[in-house]
Formats: structure tokens, C-alpha cells, sequence
């Protein structure tokens, strides 16, 4: 797992930034640069966002679906 000050860049964040800003202005880019999750809380009991860096727990719900 990444140490999360690693992934504390201004350069990054602003590449993020436009990236969702050309996203909503519906502006062409060569990659998805938006997504948006939506979850039923009836099947994601359990399930702590606090540990978002950790893809094992997410493909056990996704695993359940």
C-alpha cells in the first residue's frame, strides 16, 4: 500500500483539476478523467471508505454482486 504522503502533489492535483473541469465542460480527452460511485448501502455493509487505497476489500463486495 502507497504511503499517502506520496500522493500529496500539487503538480497532480492540478492535472486532476482540469481534468475534472474538461470533464464537465464536456470537453474530448484521451482518458476518463471523472468517475462517480454510487452505492447501495443494503450491499455495501461492512465496508470502511476509510481504507480506499486497499483494493481487496472492494473486489470481495464487487465479488458478492
Amino acid at each position: 500500500m502507497n504511503d499517502l504522503n506520496e500522493l500529496k502533489h500539487a503538480e497532480r492535483f492540478a492535472e486532476i483539476a482540469t481534468l475534472h473541469r474538461n470533464a464537465l465542460a464536456w470537453k474530448p480527452q484521451n482518458r476518463i478523467p471523472l468517475g462517480i460511485h454510487v452505492v447501495n448501502p443494503e450491499y455495501a455493509s461492512g465496508l470502511d471508505y476509510n481504507d480506499w487505497l486497499n483494493p481487496a476489500p472492494f473486489f470481495e463486495l464487487q465479488k458478492k454482486c
